[in-house]
């Protein structure tokens, strides 16, 4: 810009003459030119005392008065070092940079039932994410990234966000669903990286041992190994384990997190009676013998309806249940029996049957919406059953009466439930025998393959309360 031009500017800017698309020009150009800012602060200060000399000699009353021509002689050495330090101030705008804004491209879609631990990122939804990492204590909650791609999260679950098209799952599970504008989307974990091709998988990376599942839905995606070149693809139905340190065996059992579960005193008074289970186990059970079958129609076949793989469904600490979209083996209910006979039953005046729920670690819980849990009980004719093998079906045929419901919201996989109702407390009066059965189902389907299974302590959990009956007596 000339010199002249430049004048002329900064002249009708002190007149107040400027539009704002000249006072844009006049600031973009003092902000790049220390000579062009020196001329500024020459012609603001030339300008203030033009505007002092006409204030005070201008149409001023004979004769003068001294304090009058000191006070506006300071007025007027005042001005200029007042117009200057707001040129500065003004001028500093354009000078320093703007802080850089932090670039987000993800935000929390829903959440259900969350529990947020630790992290660095705000967890409210519809929070706007950047770089960073969550932890998510319990529930589920659903992250959409600006490719498109939607990342499901299951607690207890730790996941690093790197950008639009790329996370780090350190630790539970996360459920990917990856349309074609995010087809490449990667989940970086310690052993591999797992890259979709759509449309939908799921993750889980074992912190303790570093195992790590894929599960293929829709699509195909391609596990590409860390320390090495090896490359594994897989397509919708396919699973891929990597195994650290050697493989697991049935007897192992990954429930690292029930140790620390704190289980709140119960909420009964001093004249109830606490009953545990003497019995409890559940059908669908796979008996030990396919463990080590060497018929591949056998091994597929079970390979393909239990999740995570068949040798790890079993368990002697969690009674499982479950209802797949399906029917055949994978469904589960659990049976309990108590022994009331050091009791008078017809003097039960209320009873109350808890429940503590517990994560088993296989199955989405993301497949399932708020699950209803209905409790019966056995009448009848009812055999005398072992709990060791009960197998795939309860011996018999016994009548069952619905005794209550309860319902475990979306998410939450662990917490104490159960019935406390006058069918209870009239099924258990009435009974004839004192040896008394229960049976627990799931009546809420799984939205698809692959939900999750629901289990609950057993007497032989080693931290958890096992299936409990309270009692209250008359007195």
């Amino acid at each position: 810009m000339k010199k002249d031009e430049l004048r002329n500017l900064i002249d009708a800017h002190l007149c107040e003459n400027l539009d704002a698309e000249a006072v844009k020009k006049l600031s973009d150009y003092l902000a790049q030119n220390a000579e062009a800012r020196k001329l500024y602060l020459e012609m603001t200060d030339l300008h203030a005392n033009l505007a002092v000399d006409e204030t005070l000699w201008v149409n001023q009353p004979e004769p003068f008065d001294k304090t009058e021509v000191v006070a506006f002689s300071s007025f007027r050495s005042f001005i200029p070092w007042a117009l200057a330090a707001s040129v500065v101030f003004l001028l500093s705008l354009f000078l320093f940079p703007k802080p850089k804004e932090v670039q987000t491209f993800a935000l929390i879609k829903d959440s259900y039932s969350a529990t947020w631990e630790g992290g660095d990122l705000t967890t409210a939804v519809g929070s706007r994410l950047a770089n960073g990492t969550l932890h998510l204590a319990e529930g589920l909650a659903t992250l959409k990234f600006d490719s498109g791609a939607e990342v499901t999260l299951e607690a207890p679950v730790s996941l690093r966000l790197i950008d639009s098209m790329k996370c780090e799952l350190t630790n539970g599970t996360a459920v990917t669903y990856v349309p074609e504008s995010a087809l490449g989307f990667r989940i970086i974990t310690p052993e591999a990286d797992i890259v979709d091709y759509g449309t939908r998988f799921s993750v889980t990376v074992f912190e303790e041992t570093g195992e790590t599942h894929t599960r293929v839905m829709e699509g195909k995606v391609k596990v590409e190994y860390n320390q090495s070149d090896l490359i594994v693809e897989l397509n919708a139905g396919q699973r891929h384990t990597i195994q650290v340190k050697g493989m697991v065996t049935a007897e192992e059992e990954n429930h690292q997190e029930l140790d620390t579960m704190q289980d709140k005193p119960l909420e009964h008074g001093a004249d109830w009676t606490f009953f545990e289970t003497s019995k409890g186990a559940f059908v669908g059970r796979i008996p030990n013998h396919l463990f080590f079958t060497d018929d591949k129609e056998v091994v597929n076949l079970f390979r393909d309806t239990y999740v995570g793989g068949f040798h790890n469904q079993n368990s002697d600490i969690l009674l499982l249940v479950k209802n797949a979209i399906s029917q055949g083996p994978m469904n589960r209910k659990a049976y309990i029996e108590f022994d009331l006979s050091q009791i008078d039953r017809s003097g039960i005046q209320e009873a109350d049957l808890l429940l503590h729920f517990a994560p088993s670690g296989w199955g989405l819980a993301s497949h399932l919406p708020d699950c209803t849990f209905k409790v019966f009980g056995l009448a009848g004719e009812v055999p005398n059953w072992d709990e060791a093998n009960l197998g795939d079906t309860f011996p018999g045929n016994p009548k069952i009466v619905h005794l209550g419901s309860f319902v475990l919201p979306k998410g939450v996989q662990k917490g104490r439930f159960g019935v406390r109702t006058e069918n209870l407390t009239n099924f258990l009066k009435s009974h004839p025998s004192s040896e008394i059965s229960f049976m627990v189902m799931r009546e809420t389907k799984e939205t698809e393959e692959g939900g999750l299974v629901h289990g609950f302590a057993s007497r032989r959990h080693p931290s958890l309360p096992a299936p409990t009956l309270a009692i209250r007596l008359a007195p």
